[in-house]
């Protein structure tokens, strides 16, 4: 799997504590979690800062496997398989039941993933289906880093938390609601074509082409 598009300098640097292992040997990296843009589109940027940093890095995304995930995985260029998982959250005892038992099936088929892949580092990104695939990979004594997106930690990351080598988080605050010796803030990283898109709207020579853009979401 080789990376066809250009590395941008912003993403590598939004994402550069996280890729702390790379620089020396290539790094196998299982990105773990997904399901939505929240948790995926951040996935993507920190495995293109990996292969930005590094292009003989090999990235294998690993979740739950819903139509978006896939195609959203597979544009990016990158590579992708799926576990049984089922959030359980806000769901029926029935549901929850039945979430529940997709667990070992999960933590096996992680298993096999993991021994088959042979990660140097597992980075979990968020999502239900991040939890077998992080667990086992605790079990297994692979290295593990959390990225958490919101202000307040998500239900499965705060449970990973525990088992993390590292969490890194996206604002100061979050940081008083984890472990403190494993919270690290980083930032959100942006993906390079997001950047690159930015960039497009700043001409030049203009002074203000260093300075923090403005997002309005609607």
């Amino acid at each position: 799997m080789t990376e066809k598009r250009k590395s941008s300098k912003h993403t590598a640097n939004s994402a550069q504590a996280i890729t702390y292992g790379a620089g020396g040997k290539s790094l196998r990296v299982i990105i773990a979690g997904g399901g939505t843009g929240g948790h995926l589109f951040p996935g993507i940027a920190i495995a293109q800062a990996f292969t930005g940093k590094d292009p003989g890095s090999e990235i294998l995304f690993v979740g739950a496997g819903n139509t978006f995930e896939k195609t959203t995985v597979e544009k990016a260029d990158f590579n992708h398989k799926s576990i049984s998982a089922e959030g359980i959250k806000g769901r029926g005892y029935l549901k929850q039941l039945r979430s529940v038992l997709k667990i070992p099936k999960g933590m096996f088929e992680s298993f096999k993933i993991i021994r088959a892949f042979k990660p140097d580092l597992v980075v979990g990104v968020g999502s239900y289906s991040s939890g077998p695939l992080v667990i086992t990979a605790r079990l297994l004594g692979v290295k593990i880093a959390l990225h958490e997106q919101n202000i307040i930690p998500g239900i499965t990351n705060n449970i990973l938390s525990r088992f993390a080598d590292r969490v890194y988080v996206s604002f100061e605050e979050t940081k008083k609601r984890l472990p403190p010796q494993k919270a690290i803030l980083a930032g959100n990283p942006l993906r390079r074509e997001i950047v690159y898109a930015a960039g497009k709207n700043v001409p030049a020579d203009s002074s203000d082409r260093d300075k923090p853009f403005t997002v309005l979401i609607l």
